[in-house]
């Protein structure tokens, strides 16, 4: 679904507002002009059924209050219905503020969840193959067509790579390991994947052409109709750590984490595991994905390590 409005940006706005309303205040005309400015985008790109997060859900009741306010006054005009009723809606804006925040707050501890989870799942691997190519790529949209990303393809597209990557074949030929995590970018950023690659060693050993093919794999699941002011026809990009010349600000203080890991060079394998989890760094809070298709779909995943397929497991 293609929207004419740049989603994440709107529902970080809400949240800008809410928490500037609460610390710091608006004057009344500002509060007012501010409102209907995110209410006429808000509509373009909400939808119903979706799961939002606790301070979106705030603004929605709030929303669907000036909703009722505007039928009993038999106006269609935001500014004036909101005007007449300001410290009604002033107070509804705030009103479930500190329980939402902790609801956000609990954020953190899934995502330290999550990063025990995927030291535990790299342990393992590490621990198994004497070397593993650790790639990373960060899949993302060409700044032109953010504004037409909603969530929903975003959660598409994802669907499509996860799939490939289950097949092994291609780009994802000869894999051992993966790991993914969705966000949004804080203010204008789009929605984002990091994605984590392990392949068997004795196979691959060039990271950045792996980097690459699967950023071209991207660009061909996201490749689509799409209106844009340069006309661009790739709408999918990505940016592969893999690239050397990336990598040499990490050299001098030999802190790289990608390239070939070796099981018997545990240095090797702390730094390959330490960059890794910073897909589930909890001080990442304004990243948080504030719509899902529904509570139960994952924003983080990873690949199983025991399967049949694996050989040597006992």
């Amino acid at each position: 679904m293609f929207i004419s409005v740049n989603e994440p940006a709107t529902l970080i706005r809400i949240e800008k507002f809410i928490h500037t309303l609460v610390h710091r205040g608006y004057r009344d005309e500002t509060l007012v002009i501010e409102l209907v400015e995110i209410i006429e985008s808000f509509r373009l790109c909400y939808r119903e059924g979706y799961y939002y997060s606790p301070l979106i859900r705030d603004f929605i009741k709030v929303w669907n209050l000036i909703g009722i306010l505007c039928t009993e006054m038999q106006s269609r005009n935001l500014y004036y219905v909101i005007s007449k009723n300001l410290r009604d809606i002033r107070a509804a804006l705030i009103y479930n503020y500190h329980l939402s925040v902790q609801e956000i707050q609990n954020y953190r501890y899934q995502e330290v969840k999550n990063t025990e989870s995927l030291r535990e799942y790299l342990g393992d691997l590490f621990n198994h193959y004497a070397r593993l190519l650790v790639v990373r790529v960060d899949l993302k949209y060409n700044k032109s067509v953010r504004d037409q990303i909603s969530f929903e393809l975003f959660s598409q597209h994802m669907e499509i790579l996860r799939n490939r990557i289950s097949n092994k074949d291609g780009c994802f030929k000869g894999i051992e390991g993966f790991a993914w995590a969705l966000e949004q970018g804080a203010d204008l950023g789009g929605y984002h994947c990091h994605l984590l690659l392990l392949y068997q060693g004795a196979e691959h050993q060039n990271g950045f052409r792996l980097g690459k093919m699967v950023e071209a794999k991207w660009q061909e699941i996201t490749q689509g109709e799409i209106k844009s002011r340069e006309n661009t026809k790739k709408i999918g990009k990505a940016f592969v750590v893999n690239d050397a010349r990336y990598l040499q600000k990490f050299e001098a203080n030999n802190t790289i984490g990608v390239g070939m890991v070796y099981r018997d060079k545990p240095e090797s394998v702390h730094r390959a595991i330490s960059t890794a989890l910073y897909l589930t760094r909890p001080e990442k809070l304004d990243q948080y994905l504030r719509v899902k298709l529904s509570e139960s779909q994952k924003t983080f995943g990873t690949g199983q390590y025991r399967t049949r397929y694996r050989r040597g497991l006992k």
